[in-house]
């Protein structure tokens, strides 16, 4: 097990691995090439799971932030079963990998707002020709009236 007793190298290495995750985690959602940031966090998962199930066997109560802001919470069998839910998905990307990226995806949304824009516009156009004649015959009945 991993034994850092200078807070300097305990704090590098938290930052480093809060760093990766993140950076990784948003080369998956660029989806530029899914492989390398996939293998990546699946090996951190893995350790991760490594390091967990070790103390889980020692009956070590070390508590973790390993729902991120969700929580403080102590080692148990339910972080090691959601971390390999995290691989499997993980393994998906790999098998299946994603067909459309983040940019291609805001670009889609972005012809769909316009889409819809353009809807709501016509249908302002609609309602406003059908006011105007609508009020150009009550103004002829009243004149012929």
């Amino acid at each position: 097990m991993l034994n850092v007793s200078n807070n300097y190298i305990a704090y590098f290495l938290a930052i480093s691995v809060i760093t990766t995750e993140i950076g990784f985690s948003l080369l998956l959602l660029i989806g530029r090439n899914t492989a390398i940031p996939s293998i990546a966090l699946i090996s951190l998962l893995f350790i991760f799971n490594l390091m967990i199930v070790m103390h889980i066997r020692k009956k070590s109560e070390i508590s973790c932030q390993c729902g991120g802001f969700l929580g403080n919470y102590i080692l148990n069998k339910g972080i090691v079963a959601r971390n390999f839910v995290l691989i499997a998905s993980l393994f998906l990307t790999l098998i299946f990998p994603p067909s459309t990226n983040l940019l291609t995806l805001l670009d889609d949304i972005h012809q769909l707002v316009f889409f819809v824009y353009m809807e709501a516009l016509s249908l302002i156009i609609l309602f406003f020709y059908r006011y105007i004649n609508h009020a150009a015959y009550i103004l002829k009945n009243i004149k012929t009236g």
